[in-house]
């Protein structure tokens, strides 16, 4: 679970715990992208104009869909036919699926970190693993501040203007905040 983290429901724990109970469950997670649950030529084709920092050699970057394949094949990860992918809000793994995919990989810029979050999803994947969200709908659970809606029912835009800080208090006051629950969800993932 990411620092910026903060849990908006009770009961999450038990809704990790069922998901990742699931019979060839690898993760669980609060936010599939659904925007790269498609071909990867159609997501190069969707992302040719974007250009990030820390994305390739070249001043501008390279397109992004390019640089992350690049990045795959160099960690040994087959990308499979989509980019489908939980974003690394807020992960929960067994310890066996864990120990399948040999640990996570770690980016050392912006563009390998994002490279890690999509490879964490493909490398189960090709392990014939399903990654899952904890409930239906996106962030039902644990919400992050840089994703929010413009009002109920809406998507969540990923755009940190919209921080509530309201919401950052209630994270700060919580029982044992974030990281307290971060920890006991790993303890309890490893001692079965």
């Amino acid at each position: 679970m990411q620092d910026e983290c903060y849990v908006v429901r009770n009961g999450w724990l038990a809704a990790y715990l069922r998901a990742a109970a699931a019979p060839g469950v690898g993760m669980v997670g609060e936010s599939l992208n659904r925007m790269w649950d498609r071909s990867w030529p159609a997501i190069h084709d969707l992302l040719r104009n974007d250009r990030l920092p820390e994305h390739g050699s070249s001043p501008d970057g390279s397109n992004r869909v390019d640089f992350y394949c690049r990045q795959f094949r160099e960690w040994g990860v087959e990308p499979g036919p989509t980019g489908r992918h939980l974003r690394s809000v807020a992960w929960f793994l067994p310890g066996a699926a864990l120990e399948r995919m040999n640990g996570f990989f770690v980016g050392r810029n912006y563009g390998e970190c994002i490279a890690a979050e999509i490879a964490a999803s493909r490398k189960l994947e090709s392990l014939g693993l399903k990654v899952v969200q904890a409930a239906e709908e996106e962030f039902f659970y644990i919400r992050h501040l840089e994703y929010n809606q413009d009002y109920p029912g809406a998507p969540y835009s990923h755009d940190v203007k919209y921080v509530s800080y309201s919401s950052v208090k209630r994270m700060l006051e919580g029982r044992g905040g974030p990281r307290g629950w971060a920890l006991r969800i790993i303890a309890r993932a490893f001692h079965r």
